[in-house]
């Protein structure tokens, strides 16, 4: 190899390193909500609803400025308004315990998927749920249309609906 190839090929591969060190993050399309404050007892008021759609996962999360240590939140990631696959967090403890399911036309079935995450933190204010897109046991919905609400006891809170593309 002459010294002027040489010098073409690593100019080559510098250019493409740079390239590749410059490139932007993945695109995620987003969408949040402001609900009204004080429609609801403090512990389960959302105030803001949010939602990023990627092409590996959804991230939604709930801003609850009363949150404490109980209550319980749904998340739902679905082509319309109702049905689709729902997530649950409840507070009663230790920690944050989850459950989902996905409803059809006729029936709902528990749906199990490693990467299923959910987090409640006080300090933050928030509840947050993430949701691998395999996890979505139907054809992805595009737009995805989601939807939070809240309950407790005597009380709930529906946080509006979103309709976010993937990205």
């Amino acid at each position: 190899m002459t010294v002027a190839r040489l010098t073409r090929v690593v100019a080559a591969l510098a250019a493409l390193i740079i390239a590749t060190l410059d490139a932007g993050p993945a695109h995620a399309d987003t969408g949040r909500h402001v609900d009204r404050s004080g429609d609801a007892p403090a512990i389960i008021d959302i105030t803001t609803f949010s939602v990023r759609n990627d092409a590996d996962r959804v991230v939604m999360s709930v801003d609850v400025p009363g949150l404490r240590g109980r209550g319980g939140f749904a998340f739902e990631y679905s082509a319309s308004r109702y049905g689709g696959l729902y997530v649950f967090v409840r507070e009663n403890g230790p920690g944050p315990e989850l459950s989902a399911r996905y409803c059809g036309d006729v029936a709902c079935h528990e749906v199990h998927c490693p990467g299923v995450r959910g987090s409640w933190s006080r300090e933050r204010h928030r509840v947050r749920v993430v949701i691998p897109q395999r996890c979505y046991p139907a054809a992805l919905p595009e737009p995805g249309v989601f939807s939070a609400s809240s309950g407790s006891k005597s009380d709930y809170d529906d946080a509006g609906v979103l309709r976010v593309a993937r990205g």
